[in-house]
């Protein structure tokens, strides 16, 4: 019985550790290593030396919680004290509202009382190997993040919550144990246990979709503000542009100032209007022409951007003017041209890339086809990316907005990889 007591407790402060560490990045020395493992072995051995066995088994049980609570706060570096405090309390009410509930359903199923240490031992048994499975997948540290993110109304309310069914379930286990004969307290019991489950999923659940609706909508308003800054400044760009394209209609008129510096021998004056004509030269020829003003001044923003990496963007076709809005603009052709990018960054940077753009307007059908080279074949799975990225829930988010801006059209996406080149077609329909 000791035994199972001491491992038991053991594993809740493994559990505790392994996921403060692994949430919060926790830092720890050697020294602190050999600190920790004196401090939980003295705490241990003294009720075992002083006390009888019963009063031993109890110290040592609250011990453990004292320690699971404490020694992180001590042990790890550069972690927050509150939120370590708050997750362990968390912890600890889930080992013990599953650990009571097990014990409690093999009570009525056995019809027999069981031992609860042997129940303790194997429920922190199994929720290590569970949390050692989640840690290495990452869903442990999302789903702890999680919760730090809500409001601390709903964390009083989620570990009052759980700290409240592992009370209920603890007594009921207990009364049921004591009385196993009555079958008016069995019903009562069964109904409790019901109720019990019921609260203690419902509320979790409650709030991981209200986490889930807020997380999406801080996203949406993040990206609406990006867009909206985006397009002031491919406006303020288009402008720059037109400037350009009316200096260019001008610029016959200006070679009569030319003629005018050669005929009055003014050499210098003539090279200087040279060098400015070369200057806009070398500025138009990266001007694209597609038939949106906006669509011209992202373009020529991502050409200025993509040539640091030998990165050449061709467009061919046009955008009839006003069709799209201006930010679906922005969403549909910026991500999927920061893709392309990213993609074609990881080739070698000597070698020429090419992310080719192709538009069509077709009897109330605009089809676009925005294709890059690949460094390696991409997966494809039910017309979306397999991502490897380690945040995957971040991930694909550029996807996700460019099928939002499609929806609004009616649009149809369609995601293929062939011979290391990738490609996104999107089929606009302005029929309606």
């Amino acid at each position: 019985m000791m035994l199972m007591v001491v491992l038991s407790t053991l594993l809740m402060i493994i559990i505790v550790h392994t996921i403060i560490m692994k949430t919060f990045d926790g830092k720890v020395g050697n020294r602190t290593v050999i600190i920790t493992v004196t401090v939980i072995v003295m705490s241990y051995a003294l009720p075992l030396v002083f006390f009888p066995v019963p009063l031993a088994q109890d110290t040592i049980t609250l011990e453990g919680m004292i320690l699971s609570l404490v020694l992180p706060l001590f042990v790890f570096r550069g972690i927050n004290k509150g939120n370590s405090i708050y997750i362990t309390i968390l912890i600890i009410g889930m080992i013990l509202v599953v650990s009571t509930s097990i014990g409690w359903v093999l009570t009525l199923v056995l019809k027999t009382n069981i031992i609860p240490q042997a129940v303790d031992l194997f429920t922190n048994l199994v929720l290590l190997i569970i949390c050692i499975i989640t840690t290495k997948t990452g869903a442990l540290s999302r789903f702890i993040n999680s919760i730090m993110e809500i409001p601390r109304g709903l964390k009083i309310l989620l570990a009052s919550t759980i700290w409240i069914s592992a009370v209920l379930t603890g007594l009921s286990s207990m009364i049921f144990q004591a009385y196993p004969d009555l079958p008016a307290l069995t019903l009562s019991g069964v109904l409790t246990a019901a109720l019990i489950i019921l609260v203690g999923t419902m509320c979790p659940l409650l709030i991981m979709n209200y986490l889930s609706s807020t997380h999406y909508k801080n996203q949406s308003n993040l990206m609406n503000k990006q867009v909206q800054t985006q397009l002031e400044h491919y406006e303020t760009m288009s402008r720059m542009n037109e400037d350009i394209r009316k200096f260019q209609h001008d610029y016959k008129n200006l070679r009569i100032c030319l003629i005018s510096y050669l005929n009055q021998n003014d050499i210098p004056g003539a090279l200087d209007f040279l060098n400015m004509e070369y200057s806009l030269m070398k500025v138009s020829s990266h001007t694209f022409e597609t038939g949106s003003v906006i669509l011209d001044a992202l373009l020529n923003e991502k050409q200025m951007s993509a040539a640091s990496v030998n990165i050449t963007i061709v467009f061919e076709g046009t955008i009839p003017e006003n069709l799209l809005d201006p930010a679906d603009i922005c969403v549909i052709f910026g991500n999927a041209i920061d893709n392309a990018i990213e993609a074609c960054a990881r080739l070698p940077k000597e070698e020429k890339k090419v992310i080719g753009i192709q538009s069509s307007f077709k009897k109330d059908f605009l089809f676009i086809i925005i294709e890059n080279p690949t460094a390696e074949p991409v997966q494809i799975i039910n017309n979306t990316i397999a991502t490897t990225k380690e945040n995957k829930r971040s991930h694909g988010i550029g996807l996700r907005s460019i099928r939002m801006s499609a929806e609004k059209y009616a649009g149809v996406i369609k995601l293929a990889s062939v011979d290391n080149t990738f490609s996104v077609a999107i089929d606009l329909d302005f029929h309606h």
